[in-house]
């Protein structure tokens, strides 16, 4: 017993060193044959250029691409998925034939690439390959970086309220018997021929207004069918008169396609945008609608 005993401690005190050594030397789970920060931002506040493929956004101030702001959300998502990115393991050689160059503040460049399903995403570093993670984050990490270049505009295209707004008419191109015209009088708003109007839905209907933020914005010459649909007749052109904006804008409204959720605008530079069906449709309203019921 003696001697079984001693040799108990001997291999207790051999596997206490042990896990001494392989704390102290970083030999846990935390210290990887690799490096999973490899690919991580360390000071976000230094971005100051990040190139995709043939996007590049540059911090001038703000962030911008090209001559037009940058969308903020979009911005912003990328940063925190390039500061929290981790490898999650090597994967060896892989080409980059169709993958997408990646460079920050245009010194450090990798390239990105994802597997058939998007579920996958992967870093390709001097020919190999990592796949990537964010921690806790379990949706596809890579789709950030696959946005088409009209997806990093800003898509804010108009910001105006009840408080801004002094004007607005809504003319329907193929028929009047809809058409408004909303004027400020004094102390709130009227409409020809509605003698009491619901205040509620007044308010509500020029709040929509307040940071109004297209879906996407749609080049022309990108998706063949907005560009027939641009030359179709409109449905309804809106004007509006803004204390803020010296000029009237308008939005020209197109009617939506069967198949697609939203319609078409050009919106008060000409630009072709797309907004989501259920918001033109409370945009087209009709004159009877803001009557107070008696």
């Amino acid at each position: 017993m003696g001697k079984r005993n001693k040799l108990l401690f001997v291999l207790v005190a051999i596997l206490l060193i042990a896990n001494l050594l392989f704390f102290f030397s970083g030999k846990g789970s935390s210290n990887l044959s690799f490096d999973v920060e490899l690919f991580a931002v360390q000071d976000t506040s230094a971005l100051a250029a990040i190139q995709m493929g043939d996007i590049l956004l540059e911090k001038r101030g703000g962030w911008q691409i090209g001559q037009y702001p940058a969308d903020p959300a979009f911005v912003n998502h990328l940063v925190n998925v390039l500061m929290r990115v981790r490898v999650n393991k090597p994967v060896g050689e892989m080409p980059t034939d169709g993958a997408i160059p990646i460079s920050i503040n245009k010194d450090q460049t990798f390239h990105f690439t994802s597997n058939e399903t998007k579920t996958r995403t992967y870093f390709i570093l001097e020919g190999e390959g990592y796949e990537m993670e964010i921690p806790g984050f379990t949706d596809y990490v890579g789709g950030i970086f696959e946005l088409e270049k009209d997806q990093w505009r800003d898509r804010l295209v108009y910001d105006g309220s009840w408080r801004t707004i002094q004007k607005l008419n809504l003319d329907y191109v193929t028929s009047d018997d809809d058409d408004f015209t909303i004027r400020f009088d004094k102390d709130f708003f009227k409409i020809e021929g509605i003698a009491s109007i619901d205040t509620a839905t007044m308010m509500n209907y020029l709040n929509q207004f307040q940071y109004f933020q297209a879906n996407e914005r749609i080049s022309k010459g990108r998706i063949q069918a907005m560009d027939s649909v641009s030359q179709t007749e409109p449905l309804a052109v809106l004007y509006l008169d803004d204390i803020n904006i010296k000029k009237e804008i308008t939005f020209t409204i197109y009617s939506k396609r069967p198949e697609d959720p939203f319609h078409l605008l050009l919106d008060p530079t000409g630009e072709m945008i797309a907004v989501d069906a259920p918001r033109v449709a409370s945009i087209l309203r009709k004159r009877s609608d803001f009557g107070a019921l008696e």
